[in-house]
């Protein structure tokens, strides 16, 4: 091509066959311009993963995923919520602690659904809020329960609907199977042996049921 200083190229990139996944897409692109004295000039391009977002097929039509958020009292699973919320809408979404808890103090598990929260109401992903772990409130058999979709018995669900405005609460039954779990951690318990052990026996036990847990360390200010 003509190197004139007042040309503009445009240079197509075509990725060969049909990409499943963001991860098989490139991540760096890499330039070399050669020069007519024989020297060459070489750049290096981050490519961001969102440009690659509209060439993926959308979930099918129904498909939900179902997130259950677990960990010790007080470390901010329903700000996290919110941070979510607010950061796929429009405005700051005040949602209001209603779930969780110390232990066995609430006995309710609460149901958040992301689209009654953002204009986008396909994105249909939903947060279960449990009550914070403590030695006595949660057990294998409870884990087990929770991530197949099942009210322990003496626990009822509730649903916090932005649309509604108030909290809806729900008898016991099921609830849906859950796609994928988070373990909230404070940043300050990072240093306490006890509740690391705890932690990490807790997430044993979810690998047992097939769950790659995210650990999800909250309140970094604290370090």
């Amino acid at each position: 091509v003509r190197g004139d200083s007042n040309q503009s190229i445009e240079v197509s990139l075509k990725v060969r066959g049909h990409a499943k996944r963001i991860a098989n897409m490139p991540a760096k692109l890499l330039l070399t311009l050669s020069l007519p004295s024989g020297e060459s000039a070489r750049f290096d391009f981050d490519v961001p993963f969102h440009i690659f977002s509209a060439d993926f097929e959308p979930p099918a039509a129904g498909l939900e995923f179902n997130i259950l958020g677990v960990g010790f009292p007080g470390v901010g699973k329903t700000t996290f919520w919110k941070s979510l919320a607010t950061a796929l809408s429009d405005e700051v979404q005040d949602v209001q602690a209603v779930g969780g808890g110390d232990g066995h103090v609430t006995k309710k598990v609460t149901f958040y659904s992301l689209s009654d929260w953002v204009a986008n109401k396909n994105l249909r992903i939903n947060f279960w809020d449990t009550w914070g772990v403590t030695p006595s409130s949660f057990s294998f058999e409870l884990l087990k329960g929770l991530c197949l979709g099942k009210i322990p018995d003496g626990y009822t669900m509730q649903e916090y609907s932005q649309s509604a405005g108030m909290i809806q609460r729900r008898g016991g039954g099921r609830m849906r199977r859950m796609s994928a779990v988070l373990f909230f951690i404070r940043a300050a318990q990072s240093k306490d042996g006890e509740l690391l052990r705890r932690m990490k026996a807790i997430i044993n036990q979810l690998t047992d049921l097939d769950y790659s847990a995210l650990v999800v360390v909250t309140w970094l200010g604290e370090l």
